[in-house]
This record gives C-alpha cells, sequence and structure tokens, in this order.
C-alpha cells in the first residue's frame, strides 16, 4: 500500500502514471513482477532474510525502469553492501544521532512531488566537519530504505544547498573515500534513478569542487548536475507551491520538513522495519562460488573502508 507517509506523499495519479513510465502498468503487471523478485529471493541462499515487503521491491523495480533483471542485481547489491558496512546500516537512534548535527544540516525529502512526480532530496549544509559527513551518510541510507517502503516517485532531484556554508570548509571536511563509497552506494548499488543535481553555491571554487566528484562519478550522472548561484534560480525548475519558505515556497520551512522527518523514522514502525532490514542482508560465506568475484570485484576493500562512527 503506497502513500502511508507523511514525508513521502504522492500525487493522485503518481502510482498509475510511474508504472506507465516503466511500462507495468496492465492488469497484472506488478503484481507478476513482484512474485518473480519474491521466488528469486526464495533461492538465494547467501540471503540472511528473505521477507522482502513487495511494496519495497516495487519501488526498486521502479527506479530499474521495470527491468526484473536489473532489479534483482540492485537487491543482491544492497544486500552485500548491508554486509560489507554493518555499522552503515545496524539500527540506530535516528533522532538522538541526528540532534547532534542538527544545527549545522537539513537532511530530507521535500513531502510533496513535482507534476512529473519527481522526488526532491535537499541536504544544506552551513557547518561541515568529518564527524557530521559520516552522520549524514549513515543517515541518507535509512532515509532512502524508508523511501522505497512508503514513497513512490519517478526519479529523484537532489538539491545540495551550500549557500549559507563556505564551500572551501566542505572540500577540507570530506573524505574523498567516503564521498565516493556514499555515491557507490546511493547511485550503484540502490539505483536511485537521477534526474537532476543542483549545487545552489556563489562560491569561486565550484569548479575545483565539480572536477573532485566528477573524478568518481560517471559521465551520465556528471553531466546531470546543475550549477545554481541562488535559491531563487531553482524557481526556474519546480514550482513554488512544492518548495519550502525558506526557499521562497509556500510548503512547510525546512526545519519543520526536518521535524517531520525525524517523527517518522523514529516510530515504532519505522523501528522495526530497519531492524528487519539490518537483517536482509548476505552471508558470503554461503554465496555461490563466483559470484561475488564477478559483481563485486574491487568493492569489497572500498566498501568496507567507509568508516561510520
Amino acid at each position: 500500500m503506497h502513500s502511508r507517509s507523511k514525508i513521502f506523499q504522492i500525487r493522485a495519479d503518481t502510482v498509475q502514471r510511474v508504472r506507465e513510465n516503466v511500462d507495468l502498468h496492465r492488469p497484472g503487471d506488478i503484481e507478476n513482477a513482484v512474485r518473480i523478485l519474491q521466488d528469486w529471493i526464495e533461492k538465494q541462499s547467501h540471503f540472511r532474510r528473505k521477507d522482502f515487503p513487495p511494496e519495497y521491491l516495487e519501488c526498486t523495480l521502479v527506479d530499474c525502469k521495470g527491468s526484473v533483471e536489473r532489479t534483482k542485481a540492485v537487491l543482491d547489491r544492497v544486500a552485500t553492501v548491508r554486509s560489507l558496512m554493518p555499522d552503515a546500516f545496524a539500527p540506530y537512534s535516528v533522532r538522538e544521532e541526528f540532534t547532534t548535527i542538527r544545527d549545522h544540516v537539513h537532511l530530507l525529502v521535500l513531502p510533496q512531488l513535482t507534476e512529473e512526480h519527481e522526488r526532491i532530496g535537499i541536504v544544506k549544509v552551513k557547518k561541515m566537519k568529518p564527524k557530521i559527513m559520516r552522520t549524514m551518510y549513515k543517515f541518507s541510507f535509512t532515509l532512502l530504505d524508508w523511501g522505497r517502503l512508503r514513497g513512490y516517485w519517478s526519479s529523484t532531484v537532489f538539491v545540495f544547498d551550500v549557500s549559507e556554508g563556505e564551500l572551501g570548509e566542505l572540500m577540507a571536511s570530506v573524505n574523498v573515500l567516503d564521498l565516493r563509497n556514499t555515491y557507490c552506494v546511493v547511485i550503484e548499488s540502490f539505483a536511485i534513478r537521477i534526474k537532476r543535481m543542483h549545487l545552489v553555491t556563489s562560491s569561486r571554487l565550484v569548479e575545483t569542487f565539480l572536477t573532485l566528484v566528477r573524478s568518481f562519478m560517471r559521465k551520465k550522472i556528471a553531466d546531470k548536475i546543475v550549477i545554481n548561484r541562488s535559491i531563487e534560480e531553482l524557481h526556474h525548475y519546480y514550482p513554488k507551491d512544492i518548495l519550502p519558505k525558506d526557499y521562497g515556497g509556500y510548503d512547510k520551512s525546512l526545519d519543520e520538513i526536518q521535524e517531520d522527518v525525524l517523527d517518522e523514522l523514529s516510530s515504532k514502525e519505522a523501528v522495526e522495519f530497519m531492524e528487519q532490514m539490518y537483517e536482509r542482508r548476505t552471508d558470503e560465506v554461503l554465496r555461490p562460488a563466483g559470484d561475488f568475484s564477478e559483481m563485486y570485484a574491487g568493492m569489497a576493500g572500498t566498501f568496507r573502508a567507509l568508516s561510520v562512527d
């Protein structure tokens, strides 16, 4: 069941339109695809827990453009990453941990979708230190997992807002390996379908920063980065009805939306779900011989290097 979320709202026609976009709109299409995925999961001896919610499978399928085979690969990659990076996915007190960085960062999704059913995620950074970055990574994975259970969207837009921060300070605080690993988890492992990425900053260091992040991005993804010198430039892309007050919009403020996100991720249902998702990882001892080396050659050491306190 979709749209049981305050922070992941959908439009009246979202489910139908998104299914049409991935050619899974005919009666029985989604149900058959999800059933195939569930049958496949049951046969994976290296999956520790196999009862994936059908809503989670469907949202993953949509991000994979309706491809069952690609969805299988993504489910395997994410389960593997949970094993390679246990500290990044282990259950934790969301509110307690986020409170330590709340004065410096907003990390949230806008509750309303665009007219094209895109989900907008916002990362607004005022102050940056290595510890803040690590908490942000962990919180991002939690929000992404919950979104795949309770959300629905056609593609994702990211807004990285450094308009009130120092880009130079951000660059000095970032561990490039950590940043690359997080990109690999979100874009490559979870296979988030990116529509556009906005970088909001007037800093003269913007080209230096772009050179840094483009060094580990696929060109197809890097080409989706848009530089905005001010928040007002976002109005050329998205209606004010769905933007927060801080951005000249008519929806809640960033502080209010952040509080809604923390409330929902701290709910009993969300906590139980996160505990269950942590169990949906792999036991590499049971993986069929050869599969890991073929699909994850060179990745194990990279992912293990991501340190999340």
